[in-house]
């Protein structure tokens, strides 16, 4: 779920800063975050040293690392297209999100480079950082748009009728994107109104981390996590520690660190669905929503309050926080693995599925990428032809081996030995069957970071209740669907 649009940078960017998140460059690349780069900036490694040597005084962090394996690196085998087109034909692809480099692998352009060796007459050119909403809107309009383009969740293009359907390519068959042999949620986030618009790349999804030997410290067995939200405040309950001021230092838990609350996480943990698609109505109010902040406001109250809490992520001067290990129980992404190998490589550490709530549903949203075909473009047959393969099972596989993501279809998870063998992936991977797609609001971006988020924030900070926050957050999201649609 790739946030990246440059147009929404300041918009998130602020709600990262209102719900307390501190989400690394790697984590927003992958679950869907504007985001500059995956490789950790030099002002946060000197941030690192600072804090870890603080760390070190107030909790003596025992250093015993997690086994990371390095990744097998197995190229995807670019298709030869036949016959090669007389002339040299140039296909466009435009990458909203900028370049992702794990592992020495640059793990976008490594295939557009084989695809390009193979077929010397069909070359792709990929530009990343490139596809900005504005931009591809304006370059549709004019009549100059990309061939292709990889961006956050596709609502907004499909509603403005941007880019193409696929489904004509689809009933040609030839391809490997068939409904029952893809995940549930992958599925209903690539499909509007029966019609696939997008192609979902390397899905990833939220799960719990816990620091193993701040569990140990509190008498807690790491290698029985919680799987409840009850359990886990039970456990934070343990871990927690402040000092003769109120203030926070080690934290149990927070319901709002990183991309924990970032997608109405908890509200659809509750089971709230938050969008009638055949009505186009919003529905952050409904009660399932209501008590998933009543929990949040509660939890807030029983650990200092959210501004304690808020206090103690600003202490952390950017550090990520469970990299501090300052913080018992985290909900992130996989890709937090690669941060925690590359980065603080120190920390014991154990991962586990999203805990659910009494009554709840199991899994998380799911991030990722998605590939769609900008109305307009001049090339679509060759760039179904990249496409289709680009998104294929091979390359995705590639990318989430090297990129801490997975595939679209079960089966090739399942074969693939790296995902099955390293320990902190499989709760992400069991998990992935049970998660849902971001709702297709089509102002999905304004609805989540200038509505839902900033009155849960208000909630937080006692400035509404829940039900008058989930009220609000209804009518503004709603008043600008209403106007987006009546634009059309």
């Amino acid at each position: 779920m790739d946030l990246r649009m440059a147009r929404n940078k300041k918009t998130r960017r602020e709600f990262l800063r209102l719900a307390g998140l501190a989400v690394s460059s790697a984590a927003l690349s992958a679950c869907g975050g504007p985001t500059p780069s995956p490789v950790v900036v030099e002002q946060e490694k000197v941030v690192k040293e600072t804090v870890e040597k603080q760390v070190t005084e107030i909790v003596q962090v025992v250093v015993t690392a997690t086994p990371y394996p390095v990744p097998p690196v197995v190229l995807p085998v670019a298709p030869v297209v036949t016959p090669a087109p007389e002339q040299p034909i140039d296909i466009v692809y435009w990458d909203l999100y900028s370049r992702l480099v794990w592992h020495g692998q640059d793990v976008k352009q490594v295939p557009v480079d084989l695809w390009n060796q193979a077929n010397p007459n069909i070359r792709v050119h990929y530009l990343p950082g490139a596809g900005a909403k504005e931009k591809v809107l304006t370059a549709v309009a004019s009549g100059t748009p990309p061939d292709l383009l990889l961006t956050d969740p596709p609502t907004e293009y499909v509603y403005r009728k941007a880019v193409d359907s696929l489904q004509p390519y689809l009933e040609k068959g030839d391809h490997p994107y068939i409904e029952k042999d893809i995940y549930p949620g992958v599925w209903k986030g690539m499909a509007f109104k029966g019609e696939v618009y997008a192609i979902h790349r390397v899905p990833n999804n939220a799960g719990m981390y816990i620091n193993a030997d701040l569990f140990q410290q509190a008498g807690l067995d790491p290698d029985n996590p919680p799987r409840t939200l009850a359990e886990v405040e039970e456990c934070a309950a343990k871990i927690h520690k402040v000092d003769s001021n109120g203030d926070i230092e080690i934290l149990g838990f927070s319901p709002w660190l990183n991309i924990a609350g970032i997608w109405g996480t908890w509200a659809e943990a509750f089971g709230a669905e938050l969008w009638d698609e055949a009505n186009n109505r919003v529905t952050f109010d409904e009660e399932k929503s209501v008590k998933a902040l009543e929990w949040q406001v509660e939890y807030a109250r029983k650990f200092g309050g959210y501004e304690k809490i808020l206090a103690f992520n600003d202490a952390l001067a950017g550090m990520d926080p469970f990299g501090s290990g300052r913080v018992g129980i985290y909900i992130t992404g996989p890709w937090q693995i690669g941060i925690m190998q590359d980065n603080y490589p120190a920390i014991n550490y154990r991962t586990s599925t999203m805990p659910v709530p009494e009554g709840g549903r199991g899994g998380s949203w799911l991030g990722g990428s998605w590939m769609v075909m900008p109305r307009g473009g001049k090339n679509r047959d060759i760039a179904w032809e990249f496409m289709k393969w680009y998104c294929g099972k091979e390359c995705q596989d590639y990318e989430g081996t090297q990129g801490i993501g997975f595939t679209i279809w079960p089966e090739v998870n399942e074969k693939n030995e790296w995902f099955n063998t390293l320990e902190q992936l499989k709760p992400f991977l069991r998990d992935l069957p049970h998660c849902w797609p971001i709702p297709l609001i089509p102002t999905v971006n304004h609805a989540f970071f200038t509505a839902f988020n900033p009155m849960v924030d208000e909630c937080l900070r006692g400035k509404r209740t829940p039900m008058d926050a989930m009220r609000e957050a209804t009518r503004i999201a709603q008043e600008e669907v209403d106007r987006f649609i009546s634009n059309l």
